[in-house]
């Protein structure tokens, strides 16, 4: 990818970011409201997680969603405002996405009960269990568990902007093919794959866009 961008999501907490996130954002900023597009009417695509790239924003609105709501996941390359996607990039998107899962599922737990050169509490085997099931592989054939399955899945829909019922059909296909039985771990539509998310503790929600482009 080039430049390093993980302080799009390492650097903030919640509702909480550091002065690198801020400063990260204002560059985003001065990019994105550089284009030809936003010459045209001062309005950019806001990449929120709320907005999803599918709304334009002014300047200061936009500034105002990232912050309340934080960049929408795997846009660390920023091809809704002019950078090319590169192949070999999108085929390992998932892996930088899981990585970035496991690293939340770690502040999220962790940091109730995991400390250096301490005897772990209950919250951080509870940690350390979790990961385990989560990263188990779904069959013997595939290297693939359904965390990384769900990351890679909500990658595709972030990058290509598919609506919720095309990524339920890539769902439905994924059961299909393998069998309900072996995919049984794996949740079978986007709302199920928000709550698998929601559960793991990680600050990621995605909420449908409103309704007025405004």
């Amino acid at each position: 990818m080039g430049e390093d961008r993980s302080w799009m999501y390492n650097e903030r907490k919640g509702s909480l970011f550091s002065p690198v996130w801020k400063a990260g954002l204002d560059t985003f900023l001065d990019h994105a409201f550089s284009l030809p597009e936003a010459a045209k009417d001062g309005r950019s695509k806001c990449p929120c997680t709320k907005c999803d790239c599918g709304h334009k924003r002014k300047r200061d609105e936009m500034e105002m969603h990232l912050c309340r709501n934080g960049f929408q996941l795997g846009y660390e390359r920023w091809t809704r405002h002019g950078e090319s996607d590169v192949n070999d990039q999108a085929d390992n998107e998932y892996v930088g996405s899981s990585d970035r899962m496991s690293e939340m599922l770690f502040d999220a737990i962790g940091a109730k009960g995991v400390r250096q050169s301490e005897e772990p509490t209950q919250a951080a085997k509870e940690l350390y269990e979790l990961l385990e099931e989560v990263d188990k592989p779904l069959h013997d054939k595939t290297s693939h568990s359904r965390l990384s399955i769900v990351a890679r899945l909500m990658t595709i829909k972030t990058q290509y902007n598919l609506f919720e019922a095309g990524y339920n059909e890539i769902m439905n296909l994924l059961h299909e093919v393998n069998g309900d039985e072996a995919a049984k771990d794996v949740p079978k539509n986007f709302y199920r794959s928000k709550k698998f998310v929601h559960s793991l503790g990680m600050p990621y929600v995605k909420i449908d866009a409103c309704p007025m482009d405004a």
